[in-house]
C-alpha cells in the first residue's frame, strides 16, 4: 500500500469531503497525505509540515492554478481523532507503538513513513497499532496526527 487509507475518526462518523486550491503545477493522487501552505494544498513534503488531509482524487495543477484556474483538490480532513493506515518504509516492532514518526518525503504517489525516525517525544503522527488489519504485516501500521494542521499551539 502506498499512500494513506483514511480509516475512521474514533469520536464520530467519518469526516465529510473538503476542497481547496492546489498550488501551482503540483500532481496529487489519492492516498497522498496533504498540506496547507500559504493557503493552498500541497503533498506533504517536509518533516516539518502538518498533516491537514488524505487526498480522495488524482487531480494535476497547471502552472498558473492558483491564480487562473482555481481546481480543488477533493480531500478528507485530518484531526486528533482521526485514524488512517500507512506503510513503513521498513519492518516495525511491536514495541514501537505508541511511537511517534515522521514521513518520508518520497512525494506524490511515493509516501511512507520513516521508521528511523522513530521518537519517544517528537513526530508528525502517532502510531496507534501495528498490522491493524491482522495480516502479519510488520510494515503497515495504523497512525493518529501527533498536531495536525489547525491545532491550536500555546504560546511559550
Amino acid at each position: 500500500m502506498v499512500g494513506a487509507k483514511y480509516s475512521r475518526a474514533k469520536s464520530g462518523p467519518i469526516a465529510p469531503l473538503d476542497a481547496h486550491i492546489g498550488t501551482n503545477s503540483a500532481e496529487f493522487n489519492v492516498g497522498d497525505v496533504v498540506d496547507l501552505t500559504s493557503g493552498f494544498l500541497s503533498v506533504l513534503g517536509a518533516t516539518t509540515d502538518r498533516p491537514f488531509g488524505i487526498c480522495v482524487k488524482k487531480v494535476t495543477m497547471a502552472s498558473d492554478n492558483q491564480t487562473v484556474a482555481k481546481v480543488t483538490v477533493p480531500f478528507i480532513p485530518l484531526d486528533n481523532d482521526s485514524e488512517f493506515e500507512m506503510d513503513f518504509d521498513a519492518e516495525a516492532a511491536l514495541a514501537n507503538q505508541g511511537q511517534f514518526f515522521q514521513f518520508n518525503t518520497g512525494g506524490t504517489g511515493a509516501q511512507t513513513i520513516d521508521l528511523a525516525s522513530a521518537s519517544d517525544t517528537v513526530g508528525q503522527v502517532v502510531l496507534v497499532k501495528l498490522d491493524p488489519r491482522g495480516e502479519g504485516s510488520l510494515l503497515r501500521g495504523l497512525f493518529r496526527v501527533a498536531l495536525p494542521e489547525m491545532a491550536f499551539e500555546p504560546e511559550t
